[in-house]
């Protein structure tokens, strides 16, 4: 077995706690020389607002790379429980 470093037993004393929670049914990215940055947005419901929650997480590269890399990991173990989700392909104008 693999001894840990310190850095790895350091996450591993890291009590993690939600102190936000936030549906997203829109988002959205960009980025600059140095950093990306992710927002998700909850539109509002059609009964007349005007305005929608945003909220933006801004990542260095190489942070932004480990979220893809990981995001697309849970995705593909979705996908082999729950079989693949079909997406609607962008319609051109």
């Amino acid at each position: 077995m693999k001894k840990k470093d310190k850095k790895e037993e350091a996450k591993d004393e890291i009590k993690h706690r939600v102190i936000h929670s936030f549906y997203s049914n829109s988002m959205g990215s960009g980025f600059s020389s140095d950093d990306f940055y992710i927002d998700f947005v909850q539109l509002p419901a059609e009964d007349g607002e005007n305005w929608a929650n945003t909220t933006r997480i801004f990542l260095n590269p190489g942070n932004f790379k480990e979220l893809v890399k990981f995001l697309k990991e849970r995705l593909d173990d979705y996908e082999k429980e729950y079989g693949e989700i079909k997406i609607e392909e962008e319609k051109s104008e």
